[in-house]
């Protein structure tokens, strides 16, 4: 497989906000290995104060019938 790196754009001001980034080659050897190697941006915290959930959710699975809905699409 190849090696794609995943982006992150952002504006100036929150390009500005990010204190590490790194890309995750590990993520490409698991039981179903990827072309993607994702990247990981860590910002400061945000301007007001809420820096949001530490640790991402979790995806949702999928249903039967394909990919779940995303919400801005209901």
């Amino acid at each position: 497989l190849g090696m794609r790196i995943d982006l992150v754009l952002a504006t100036a001001p929150v390009a500005g906000r990010v204190r590490a980034a790194w890309v995750d080659r590990q993520a490409r050897k698991g039981k179903g290995p990827s072309d993607h190697a994702p990247v990981i941006v860590d910002l400061d915290a945000a301007p007001d104060g809420d820096i949001g959930p530490v640790v991402p959710p979790p995806s949702r699975p999928l249903t039967r019938r394909g990919a779940a809905k995303l919400p801005q699409s209901r």
